[in-house]
């Protein structure tokens, strides 16, 4: 018990240290909570130990100035937020008592929204015509045909795709066991690419198998790619597109997440697609909220909205050229198939007929 409530200061570090490492669900959060810790540590000059040994209203006082120094210097309202989210979990893991009503009024107006517009279909073929990278090429194709997260692509393995038709895949998407697994998909456009990239990774000696990263560090299919790599990776190729710059600082299309806004803008646009199957490929909290725990959807289910769309998520025309001629023949068969319905029960009520003046003129 000493290890954890003794009285020294470096015991009393060690335990809001774990109490801090344990309360964060995801890597992605640790990396974000540190640096907005960080931030406020090297604001003041102090270390993490230091502030546990602070009257309360020291750091009320402490938190405050950190708030206004960002203000002045024009950080952003949800800039400040994510800043001060690491340093709350680690004062509130440690009980230290922090006034956040105050704080949340010392916070700036909200600015116009930034990066809310979607990648084009213009934009995707340029980010594709600026490289021959195998990997960044395939990287960019299921960004575009799934509307995964960057961060969520990263987690998948060989094994979580498996065959559709019309040459598609389904994705098993599921980062954690703490939260619910759903399933997305990428056209036969991105299995190409896809597929190109591993065949790639076998020709340098990847022993590729079911356990495989899908996208991996150099030509090692059990090495992870760090989100932070694959964001470096697209921000060289994003460079060259023509973006419109916002405040000198964003753009009006975000570098990861326009990929998510052009699929969800593409879902949404159509009127045939059910947007609470729309939401789920998507992993949103759907429209009526029972209907996260409740409605059960089949993987096929959730395909057909998808091959819906599929015409506009492709990139390259002859692809989009082919789902239509596709989607012609069937719509041609399904005619024919009517016709021939139509003309069976014609003959059937033409028999019922000879049948029935058969039986008159015997009676």
């Amino acid at each position: 018990m000493d290890k954890y409530y003794g009285n020294s200061k470096k015991s009393m570090y060690d335990r809001s240290e774990l109490l801090f490492s344990q309360a964060i669900k995801s890597e992605a959060t640790r990396q974000s909570y540190h640096y907005g810790l960080n931030g406020f540590l090297k604001f003041h000059n102090i270390k993490s130990q230091d502030v546990l040994v602070l009257d309360h209203s020291e750091i009320q006082i402490m938190v405050e100035d950190y708030v206004f120094s960002m203000k002045n210097r024009g950080v952003g309202k949800s800039t400040i937020r994510s800043y001060l989210a690491g340093l709350k979990l680690f004062l509130d893991m440690s009980d230290v008592v922090v006034n956040w009503t105050k704080i949340r009024k010392f916070m700036p107006e909200a600015s116009r929204k930034s990066g809310q517009k979607a990648y084009t279909n213009e934009d995707v073929r340029e980010l594709l015509h600026t490289t021959v990278n195998k990997k960044y090429r395939a990287l960019v194709h299921v960004l575009a045909s799934s509307g995964m997260r960057i961060g969520e692509v990263r987690h998948l393995r060989i094994r979580d795709l498996e065959d559709m038709p019309h040459g598609c895949k389904s994705v098993l998407v599921s980062i954690s066991k703490s939260k619910d697994e759903r399933f997305t998909f990428i056209s036969s456009e991105a299995v190409k690419a896809l597929d190109e990239y591993l065949d790639e990774r076998k020709l340098n000696g990847d022993k590729i198998n079911s356990e495989s990263f899908l996208f991996a560090t150099s030509y090692k299919g059990f090495q992870q790619c760090s989100e932070t790599g694959m964001k470096m990776v697209m921000a060289k190729q994003v460079q060259k597109l023509n973006r419109k710059a916002i405040d000198g600082k964003r753009y009006d299309k975000m570098m990861n997440h326009a990929f998510r806004k052009r699929f969800n803008t593409i879902l949404k646009s159509n009127q045939k697609i059910n947007i609470v199957l729309a939401e789920r490929m998507m992993g949103h909290s759907v429209t009526i909220p029972l209907d996260n725990s409740y409605l059960d959807v089949s993987k096929e289910n959730l395909f057909a909205e998808y091959l819906k769309a599929l015409p506009e998520l492709y990139i390259d025309e002859k692809y989009k050229l082919e789902a239509e001629l596709i989607e012609k023949q069937q719509q041609i068969e399904e005619l024919e198939s009517k016709d021939n319905k139509i003309r069976n029960l014609e003959l059937q009520m033409q028999e019922m007929k000879a049948h029935f003046e058969n039986i008159i003129s015997k009676s």
